[in-house]
């Protein structure tokens, strides 16, 4: 594409516009200093990005996988599925209110019938001759005395009462100290207490959370301790395998389901499954994927060459090397307008024309561009020299999808 009167340019610029109304397709060319909303380029900087990051991947990839937990310092640790959780609880009220099951005592006076020791029951109560049922759960054995004290009053004359705790019930946190896993759902559950939401949260957090559960239940403060057992987090390896995408274009993952690869790089790939990792893990994961075999390292040459066709993507194969392993042009080839279609994105290509003859007749390296996997090289026939004639007649044939295509040419000279 050669633009050497302004006459020439500006009825370019407008058959770009006009191409690109009547087929909903863009094509953006910059030229330095120029204004339009369609500019002409010539810029030659980083052409290509590396291989690795755009390369398209493929059904029968096989890929590496890794993602480990990142290490963490304790105070920011949240708390994950399968991890593992110790939980114990040690009374620290200053005055005790008595709980179901215990066993306490009732003195009036010496071999006096009303005296007794009894075991509070589930509901709480008590029952006592004389004056019948009493609520003694979630009061001191002092406010018991005073209750039991003006009940017995009622009477008898002249009784003085005492309340002493006998033995305090502490199965129920026997039964519930113990080592706990975080479920699928993110969730713990305690005999007693109940189901409790775990996940995301961090361990004084929960501790704070059933230390309220205990105290409204048994009516007395408990210092509930949640330590780290087990965590999943930083312990395991979340995955460590190899994969290899489906006919279909995918690979699924436990925990994550179904991902998409065909037609995506590398680093699209990764960066779905860590969005998919930060919605299921609440702690930062780190993913390291990678490429170990392609079934699609290849080029393609097209166009005015001898023998069209696909060829192996070998070390260091430029546009020349691969016109070469094609035989050569044709007579009708136009070796001054050789064309590198390179993948940017799903639907998107940078498309490179470049002077095969500079570098033939001019030993001029930077013409030669370096080929990525999934590159085509495109002979056109001498004559065809404008852009969007070339663009409609020849490179749309040639890609795998027709709508929403932005071209950005940038030719090297």
């Amino acid at each position: 594409m050669i633009m050497n009167k302004s006459k020439n340019a500006v009825f370019f610029l407008i058959l770009l516009l006009l191409a690109g109304c009547a087929s909903r397709e863009t094509l953006s060319v910059r030229q330095p200093g120029a204004t339009n909303d369609v500019e002409i380029s010539y810029d030659n900087k980083e052409l290509l990005p590396p291989p690795v990051s755009t390369y398209r991947l493929t059904s029968g990839d096989v890929l590496r996988l890794e993602a480990t937990p990142r290490q963490i310092n304790s105070h920011r640790f949240l708390i994950d599925r399968g991890d593992s959780l110790r939980i114990s609880f040690n009374f620290e009220d200053s005055s005790y209110h008595i709980m179901a099951g215990d066993r306490i005592s009732i003195f009036l006076q010496r071999n006096s019938p009303l005296n007794r020791e009894t075991t509070v029951r589930m509901d709480g109560r008590i029952t006592l001759p004389t004056i019948g049922e009493v609520m003694a759960e979630g009061r001191t054995p002092l406010e018991l005395k005073d209750i039991l004290t003006r009940e017995f009053l009622k009477k008898i004359k002249d009784v003085s009462v005492s309340v002493s705790l006998l033995r305090s019930n502490m199965t129920p946190f026997s039964q519930m100290s113990g080592e706990y896993m975080v479920l699928p759902d993110g969730t713990i559950s305690l005999p007693i207490l109940g189901v409790y939401k775990a996940q995301g949260m961090a361990l004084d957090s929960l501790a704070h959370k059933i230390a309220r559960s205990v105290q409204k239940k048994f009516h007395n403060h408990f210092h509930v301790s949640v330590a780290p057992q087990n965590l999943a987090i930083n312990h395991l390896q979340i995955y460590d395998k190899v994969l290899t995408i489906t006919p279909a274009g995918d690979f699924i993952l436990p925990h994550i389901g179904n991902i998409m690869a065909k037609g995506k790089t590398l680093v699209q790939v990764q960066g779905e499954i860590e969005k998919r990792l930060k919605s299921y893990y609440y702690n930062p994961i780190d993913v390291s994927l990678g490429l170990i075999s392609s079934t699609n390292n290849s080029v393609y040459v097209s166009g005015e060459v001898k023998f069209p066709g696909i060829y192996p993507l070998v070390a260091d194969m430029t546009c020349l090397r691969a016109l070469s392993l094609a035989g050569g042009v044709t007579p009708k080839g136009n070796l001054d307008e050789v064309v590198l279609i390179h993948y940017t994105g799903p639907e998107s290509v940078t498309v490179y024309k470049t002077s095969l003859d500079e570098v033939i007749n001019n030993a001029s390296a930077l013409h030669d561009l370096s080929l990525s996997p999934q590159d085509i090289v495109f002979v056109p026939k001498t004559g065809v020299a404008e852009a969007n004639q070339f663009i409609q007649q020849y490179i749309t044939r040639m890609l795998p999808f027709t709508a929403n295509i932005t071209y950005n040419i940038n030719k090297i000279q």
